[in-house]
């Protein structure tokens, strides 16, 4: 690559005061620079097409957009984030997510294959034009996690909604309440799925389509569920 004062130099022809000085170098910053040749005696010539990037950014050299990184980054960044001392931020709780964003889960493909992936990555882009505390409830629900504050520890942290073992058990030794039962709504069981793509064969309008749980998994619905 080449740094921006090599490419905005008098050497490629941008005159006295339009050079891009060797002391700034925007570190740490993405931007893209675009040469145009203009002919203005060129007919019809009267605007452009739109230019487009394809811009990729993986955290700690992984490879890979984990949910741990990308939260603990966005949490504590001063520039575009929320600027929570690192002090007061759980990492250990970001290399948790990592971990368990990285377990291979085994999905069937559109042709019928069975095909693995890792659990979770962050392949978007955020709003600048939203709320901080917005971003990140984004960033929790896209990997299944909630974001806390622990005053036992003075800590922000990630809880992640996955199995584990219990650490207490209960049984008639140690309930001393009574039991309720409460019955369960089927009708409002989410039992659907409306996916959105953009339609190559309708210049990229949004398409939709539906897919039934029952298509998927049957044992996924619960007994008369509609």
């Amino acid at each position: 690559y080449s740094y921006p004062s090599d490419v905005m130099s008098a050497a490629n022809g941008l005159p006295s005061g339009q050079q891009w000085t060797g002391t700034r170098q925007m570190n740490g910053t993405a931007f893209a620079i675009v040469r145009l040749n203009y002919n203005s005696n060129s007919p019809g010539t009267v605007s452009l097409q739109p230019v487009t990037f394809h811009v990729s950014h993986y955290l700690n050299g992984t490879g890979a957009a984990k949910p741990g990184d990308v939260w603990y980054d966005y949490l504590t960044n001063p520039v575009y984030g929320g600027a929570i001392p690192t002090a007061n931020v759980d990492s250990s709780a970001a290399s948790a997510l990592n971990t368990y964003a990285d377990q291979l889960v085994t999905y069937t493909d559109y042709t019928g294959a069975t095909q693995t992936q890792p659990r979770y990555r962050m392949n978007g882009v955020l709003d600048t034009g939203q709320t901080v505390l917005s971003n990140l409830d984004i960033i929790m629900n896209c990997c299944d996690s909630w974001q806390t504050y622990q005053a036992s520890t003075g800590l922000w942290t990630v809880s992640i909604n996955q199995t584990i073992t219990p650490s207490f058990a209960f049984d008639d030794t140690n309930i001393i309440g009574a039991l309720t039962v409460g019955s369960l709504d089927i009708t409002q069981q989410s039992n659907q799925i409306e996916a959105k793509f953009n339609d190559k064969t309708n210049r990229d309008q949004p398409g939709y389509v539906n897919l039934n749980l029952q298509s998927i998994n049957s044992s996924l619905l619960y007994p008369n569920e509609p």
